[in-house]
């Protein structure tokens, strides 16, 4: 969920002309409890943006 939530939200904040930063963990050591993985976003980014 943490990885649709993050994709939904940096897509809108970037069809809208903005810049986004995603806060994503390497190897689940991030920040904070519930942070995305990096890999993960990326895949998803790159599948729903077309780019694969």
């Amino acid at each position: 969920m943490a990885v649709a939530n993050s994709v939904a939200g940096a897509m809108g904040i970037i069809d809208g002309g903005q810049d986004a930063y995603i806060n994503t963990t390497i190897n689940g050591i991030g920040e904070r409890a519930g942070n995305a993985d990096l890999v993960a976003v990326v895949l998803a980014f790159k599948k729903s943006k077309g780019l694969a």
